[in-house]
């Protein structure tokens, strides 16, 4: 009995090589992004002991896990090339992904089928790693919470949320349109060439000051030395 647990190690590690549980893959295909699917290549060989290492066929119509619920979501770029982990559900999962979230009995008795796997996106080599400097323009602190778009370009958008409560924003243009824009502050400090505000009218409860100098004293106190009754085109002194 002893000379047989050598041979019953084997078949039984044998027997779990041939099970799916994780693995590494790249994108290879996107064309069903909008429906949360994209097609893999994993990149480790399986191992079988009757052909030894062989290439995995790529897998199609993955779903994509990202963060989201029924009223939230974050979506980033996938891209071909991106390096995913694959996961593999016990089950066969094709029921729910088509929208079935009551309990029921699965189409198939699968188990860690290839079939059923799902892409975790963000599973790189370490050159590629978000905590990299190298990888971003704009220098990263990785003590913060930080998005970004367009890594390592002229057109690299950083959102940059420190731990000491300030809020960072490295971009080439900010759009904002919405109906109303409530703003706070203490202090409001502008640092630019030219502000540009439209045909819209600009008020304020208290005064405004050019180059250091009130425009309400100026509007309420400047007089006309010199100036008949009735019409006339002379100017305002300039107090500036």
């Amino acid at each position: 009995m002893r000379d047989l647990a050598p041979t019953i190690r084997n078949i039984s590690l044998n027997e779990m090589k041939s099970l799916n549980f994780c693995m590494p893959a790249v994108v290879i295909g996107i064309e069903r992004l909008k429906d949360g699917l994209i097609d893999v290549a994993p990149v480790i060989d399986k191992f079988t002991s009757t052909l030894g290492y062989t290439e995995y066929e790529p897998i199609y119509d993955v779903p994509i896990i990202t963060p989201n619920t029924s009223t939230t979501s974050i979506q980033v770029p996938i891209n071909q090339g991106d390096g995913v982990l694959l996961l593999f559900t016990q089950s066969d999962y094709s029921e729910f992904v088509q929208g079935l979230k009551d309990a029921h009995e699965p189409n198939t008795n699968s188990f860690l089928s290839l079939d059923n796997a799902v892409a975790l996106i963000g599973f790189n080599p370490y050159q590629e790693s978000v905590y990299n400097n190298n990888n971003y323009k704009n220098e990263l602190d990785n003590t913060a919470l930080n998005i970004v778009h367009n890594k390592n370009t002229e057109n690299e958008v950083m959102m940059s949320f420190k731990s000491d409560g300030t809020m960072d924003l490295f971009c080439k243009k900010v759009n904002v349109s919405c109906k109303q824009a409530d703003i706070k502050a203490e202090t409001v400090n502008v640092d630019s060439s030219l502000i540009d505000a439209k045909n819209s009218l600009v008020k304020t409860n208290n005064d405004v000051e050019i180059k250091g100098k009130s425009v309400y004293t100026f509007m309420t106190t400047h007089t006309h030395a010199g100036v008949m009754s009735g019409s006339s085109n002379t100017a305002p002194p300039n107090p500036l």
